[in-house]
């Protein structure tokens, strides 16, 4: 090495940056930055020769004496003020006293504060933003089975009124069938050849009665239809509770509302647990990590995403329900102010069907022959369309085959991504025909509601992996290289930047940010891992 001039210094340290370079430290200005590494434990050498990045540097101590130091940095006092940072790559005896150090130059440090970073796409990163729904964009990680978290019963049909379809008006006197013929009636703008009677439930044995005389007076074939119907389905025209009246006609069907926050004391007025863990990455509050089903308890059910509701504090989760009366009763559930829309019917579930009851006429056979309306219909293809929709959403979501580097984030994630696709609906038998009647004697033929999520141990999983390498974001902006407490995650692909440094240089910090870089904010909790990491921006 050619002598330029005496008055380069040099320092062994101990630091620990890896060569490796998937983890590095920020500073808030140059002047941090030296007095942060001056500090660390050193080997000095003043008035060396002139070090050059391609060539050994002469370093006069013994070989014991520095082959534990990993860093150097090094000023060419003669030429500039600036300070150089590398990787000790070797250490070779020389003779005693005198030593050669090999060293690969750390271009981040060295360069920190002259390189600019443009609009770039930026596949993974911490960001300064974790509003609830705010990020949703499939990890494709394993998520395991999922358990329930809390059950919601909607018990607004469960009480049943019997309802008969009657072209005469059912009165009876003295044992005596005395009503006369009616005129048909409009329901739900349908018009009817007849019209609807109600008895409650405590008036069922005067209505057997009424049934009799009337086919006994021969006006059997008078009376269409006998079924049970939810009494809150359905208006009284004098609206009190009688025992037996006359069935409202309406023009609109019947709105009845559902708020799921009334969960009961077994489960909590927010959704934020997961099976008991609580996750400091807001995304697992997110589908498909957590999700309200909604079952018919016929066999039928649907999946709805918390976050789509417009209050995404999960107390407010509300359903309406259109009812119309009709035998076997028509009745759906749709969402309300979900997915931007204020009354979604598109992503409503029917209601099993209502019993069919029987008495004693040979036209009550005949037309329950014809009408069949106590079964269940396609349900079997909706549940696999469901299945399919659901899997798809979580097999398809961004399992993508970019390659990640030196950093160990390909190696963590492919030991968490997907081995196999999860059904959202229950283990059972699809489309279950003719269980209305059972299901109602069980009190359960309505709406139930149930909080899902993955169990405690994949939700821990996956928050630690998120802590760790933060969210998938796919797009094209400037990282965010600060925000957090104590470290941000970037990945990038065709990292943009721009600097007064050498192309070589500036191509490797390139590299570094597209294989994926963690940028440590305080030298005190560096790697550590377990340290609070909250947004402070």
């Amino acid at each position: 090495m050619s002598v330029i001039t005496q008055n380069t210094n040099i320092r062994l340290l101990k630091v620990p940056i890896g060569i490796n370079q998937a983890n590095q430290l920020t500073f808030a200005n140059i002047n941090s930055q030296y007095t942060y590494f001056n500090s660390l434990n050193k080997k000095v050498l003043e008035n060396a020769t002139y070090v050059r990045e391609s060539e050994e540097i002469c370093f006069n101590a013994n070989y014991d004496e520095v082959i534990n130091y990993n860093y150097v940095m090094y000023q060419n006092e003669s030429y500039s003020d600036k300070w150089f940072y590398g990787f000790i790559t070797n250490v070779r005896y020389i003779s005693n006293g005198s030593v050669g150090i090999s060293f690969q130059l750390d271009y981040y440090q060295t360069w920190m504060f002259d390189i600019t970073f443009k609009p770039s796409f930026v596949e993974r990163e911490h960001v300064n933003d974790d509003t609830i729904g705010k990020h949703t964009i499939p990890e494709g990680l394993e998520t395991g089975d999922y358990v329930v978290n809390y059950e919601n019963i909607n018990n607004q049909f469960t009480d049943l009124n019997v309802i008969i379809a009657s072209h005469v008006d059912p009165v009876v006197q003295n044992d005596e069938f005395v009503g006369g013929n009616v005129s048909g009636g409009v329901y739900n703008k349908i018009m009817q050849g007849f019209k609807y009677y109600y008895f409650l439930n405590s008036s069922t044995s005067s209505l057997k009665d009424i049934l009799k005389c009337i086919d006994k007076a021969g006006k059997g074939e008078s009376v269409e239809a006998v079924f049970l119907a939810p009494s809150l389905s359905f208006d009284r025209v004098d609206n009190t509770e009688v025992d037996n009246g006359r069935v409202k006609e309406t023009y609109v069907p019947k709105y009845l509302s559902w708020d799921n926050s009334n969960t009961g004391d077994t489960a909590p007025t927010k959704l934020r647990t997961l099976d008991g863990y609580q996750p400091v990455n807001n995304k697992l509050l997110t589908f498909p990590y957590c999700y309200l089903r909604i079952t018919n308890n016929n066999g039928k059910d649907a999946i709805y995403h918390f976050e789509k509701f417009n209050n995404i504090e999960y107390d407010e989760c509300y359903f309406g329900f259109m009812c119309t009366i009709c035998p076997g009763m028509s009745i759906i559930c749709y969402p309300t102010d979900y997915d931007n829309i204020t009354n979604n019917f598109n992503e409503c579930l029917e209601a099993g069907k209502f019993p069919i009851c029987g008495w004693s006429s040979d036209v009550y056979t005949n037309w329950l022959t014809q009408n069949g309306v106590n079964i269940a219909s396609n349900l079997i293809g909706s549940s696999l369309q469901l299945a399919a929709g659901v899997g798809g959403t979580i097999a398809g979501g961004g399992v993508g085959s970019t390659l990640m580097a030196s950093n160990g984030i390909g190696g963590i994630r492919e030991t968490l991504t997907a081995i196999y696709e999860h059904s959202f609906n229950p283990i059972q038998s699809r489309g279950a025909t003719n269980t209305g009647d059972v299901k109602t004697s069980g009190n359960i033929n309505t709406f139930t509601a149930y909080g899902m999520s993955i169990k405690k141990e994949y939700a821990k999983i996956i928050d630690d992996y998120l802590s760790m390498f933060g969210y998938k974001v796919c797009e094209i902006k400037i990282p965010n290289l600060t925000g957090r407490r104590n470290w941000n995650y970037i990945k990038t692909i065709g990292c943009n930047i721009i600097g007064n440094i050498p192309q070589m240089h500036l191509q490797a910090i390139k590299n570094m940010f597209d294989s994926g870089l963690t940028l440590w904010h305080n030298t005190a909790t560096f790697l550590d891992y377990s340290q609070n990491n909250d947004i402070v921006v």
